[in-house]
């Protein structure tokens, strides 16, 4: 088979920019059903899809950017807000936590209070089209990359080990993988979000390995400090996360 030119890798690349660049930011619910469809005919997925559903009846979808994971839990962090007002309270304490690790508040402030707007909001409606004003969702994003930052920076010690195979040091992590917009979130930063946030995240793997007797997969990121943690569910498909509700 020959190769295809670089022409045709360039529109390829394009028809695929393209796709995801017209889809919702966040999407509208649907339900988890609507699932089955992407993976017809594939027995694996289909017996988790089948798990999935018991527990879980509708789906948002997020951009496929490389932002999807902070996307999915500023939106749904955002929705716990709009029921529990402590979770404002766990918000305005990160602008102690950016400035405790070196960061400028007085220069992020802008970026803290789109977030802080976004949870003040009256209803899911107006949170969705909020999330989908591409200034404000973006601005959100990159506030929570910056503290995710300041969280690894504060417990270095902790979150070293878990990169020290890879890169030379911890700050080469942070500017590589995390502050950078569109790289995806791996283990560590959720880890740091889970903290920073303090909410439970609770992640369905749908991918294709083997299903075992309790169907679909769960991986439960807990934050050290648990009491009163807000519960966050979200979906991993390789590469990606949308947001999940029972």
């Amino acid at each position: 088979m020959e190769r295809p030119s670089d022409a045709e890798i360039l529109a390829f690349e394009k028809s695929i920019k393209q796709e995801y660049m017209a889809s919702d930011l966040v999407g509208s619910k649907v339900a988890t059903a609507e699932l089955f469809a992407e993976f017809q005919g594939d027995e694996v997925y289909e017996a988790k899809l089948k798990s999935l559903s018991d527990n879980f009846s509708c789906i948002r979808k997020v951009r496929k950017d490389g932002n999807c994971f902070y996307r999915a839990l500023a939106f749904s962090f955002a929705q716990v807000a709009l029921q529990n007002p402590k979770a404002l309270q766990t918000l305005l304490a990160t602008k102690a936590l950016m400035t405790e690790c070196g960061y400028d508040m007085d220069l992020l402030l802008d970026f803290f209070q789109v977030f802080l707007d976004a949870c003040s909001l009256k209803n899911t409606e107006e949170l969705l089209e909020f999330f989908n004003v591409e200034y404000q969702s973006d601005t959100i994003v990159c506030y929570l990359r910056l503290l995710t930052a300041a969280v690894l920076k504060k417990d270095a010690i902790l979150y070293e080990a878990f990169i020290m195979d890879d890169y030379p040091d911890l700050q080469a992590f942070i500017s590589s993988q995390v502050e950078p917009m569109n790289v995806e979130a791996d283990q560590i930063q959720i880890v740091a979000m889970a903290n920073a946030l303090n909410c439970c995240i609770k992640i369905a793997n749908l991918d294709h390995s083997a299903v075992g007797q309790v169907g679909i997969n769960y991986h439960e990121i807990v934050p050290r400090e648990e009491k009163e943690s807000y519960k966050i569910y979200l979906l991993f498909k390789p590469g990606h996360y949308d947001v999940l509700y029972e």
